[in-house]
């Protein structure tokens, strides 16, 4: 499975914005409660998320072509079916995540450590510090 990331500590993406990576390098995400019952889009639509992006991506929901997340610019745009899962292409071929409260729940973690990747270490919150020691174990990109 791959996932579509940009910079966070441990992860050289160069100079771009996103960079598509092997899921595999990434440590794993604790699905956080909060997230647990976004089974559909229409779950996002009647209670969007309060996730914050650090490349301006938001939440909007098209029910034709069953988009619901993107970059402020369309770089990127994700899609999600309950068979199929999270993806990031017209195709359906690639798939970011099994389903939306594993998705919602790495957004937030990368979004918040994004954010809080240039304050002490001792200031990011104990999941923040975990994931990016996750990374930091794991071999580089």
């Amino acid at each position: 499975m791959l996932w579509i990331t940009y910079g966070l500590p441990g992860l050289d993406i160069g100079w771009t914005t996103y960079k598509l990576i092997d899921k595999n390098i990434l440590p794993e995400v604790k699905i956080n409660s909060k997230y647990n019952s976004y089974n559909t889009i229409d779950d996002i639509e009647n209670n969007i998320p309060d996730i914050y992006s650090p490349t301006a991506c938001y939440f909007y929901i098209n029910k034709q072509d069953n988009s619901f997340y993107r970059d402020q610019q369309d770089c990127v745009v994700w899609y999600f079916k309950p068979e199929i899962g999270v993806y990031i292409d017209a195709n359906e071929e690639l798939i970011v995540s099994p389903n939306l409260s594993e998705f919602l729940s790495r957004i937030d973690i990368e979004a918040r450590t994004w954010f809080h990747q240039n304050d002490l270490n001792n200031l990011l919150y104990e999941d923040e510090r975990n994931y990016v020691e996750g990374i930091k174990n794991k071999e580089n990109i």
